[in-house]
C-alpha cells in the first residue's frame, strides 16, 4: 500500500499552546513490526524532530499509526527529565490516529474548490457577491476543522502547579491592633 497522508502534531505546553522544547517524534502502522519500538533497540527507528509546538508531516503512510513523543531536549540539548518522564515514564503516552480516510475529505474540499470560479469577477449583483464570498470561506473554515479533526494529534504537557508566596509586614499597621481591648468595656 503505497497511499499518503499528512499528520499534524502539537507538542504543547497547556492550553496556550507553549513551546516545550526540540522534540522527537515516533509514528508506528499499528499491528505492523515497521518501526516498532523495542528495549533493547535492534533496528533503527525512523523519527522526526520537531522544533516546534505544531509541526505538519508529510508522506506518512494512510494507515491507523500510533504516535508518541520519544523525547523532549532543551535548547541545550538536554533532556527535559520531569516532560519527557510524563511522555514516556512508565506507561508511555501513546495517541493512535486512523489516516485511512483523511486524503478523501482532502479531495472533497478540492472538488469543491474547482467548482467555484476560480476568477474574481462580479455580476454586481450584491446577493450573488454575498454568497460566492461566503462560500469561500466556507471552504477555507472546512480545509482548517478538517485539518485540525482528521489529521491533529495534540500532546499536551500541563506541568505542575506550584504554588509560591510571600507575605510582607502589615502595610496597614494593624498589627497593634487588639479585640481584646473593644469587648472589655
Amino acid at each position: 500500500d503505497i497511499e499518503k497522508a499528512r499528520v499534524i502534531v502539537d507538542i504543547v505546553g497547556g492550553l496556550c499552546d507553549k513551546r516545550l522544547g526540540s522534540s522527537t517524534v515516533h509514528m508506528k502502522i499499528v499491528g505492523c513490526d515497521w518501526n516498532k519500538v523495542e528495549n533493547p533497540q535492534l533496528s533503527p527507528l525512523v523519527t522526526f524532530t520537531q522544533s516546534g509546538p505544531r509541526q505538519i508531516h508529510n508522506g506518512i503512510p494512510a494507515h491507523l499509526l500510533d504516535i508518541q513523543v520519544l523525547d523532549i531536549l532543551d535548547s541545550d540539548s538536554k533532556r527535559i527529565e520531569h516532560i519527557y518522564s510524563f511522555f514516556q515514564g512508565d506507561q508511555p503516552l501513546v495517541r493512535t490516529i486512523d489516516l485511512r480516510d483523511a486524503n478523501a475529505a482532502d479531495e472533497a474540499i478540492e472538488e469543491a474548490e474547482e467548482s467555484e470560479n476560480p476568477t474574481n469577477v462580479s455580476k454586481g449583483i450584491f446577493k450573488e457577491d454575498e454568497l460566492e464570498d461566503d462560500t469561500v470561506d466556507s471552504l477555507a473554515t472546512m480545509k482548517e476543522e478538517e485539518e485540525n479533526g482528521t489529521e491533529l494529534v495534540r500532546f499536551q504537557y500541563d506541568g505542575r502547579l506550584m504554588l509560591e508566596f510571600e507575605t510582607t509586614g502589615d502595610e496597614l499597621a494593624c498589627s497593634s491592633y487588639s479585640l481584646q481591648d473593644e469587648y472589655e468595656g
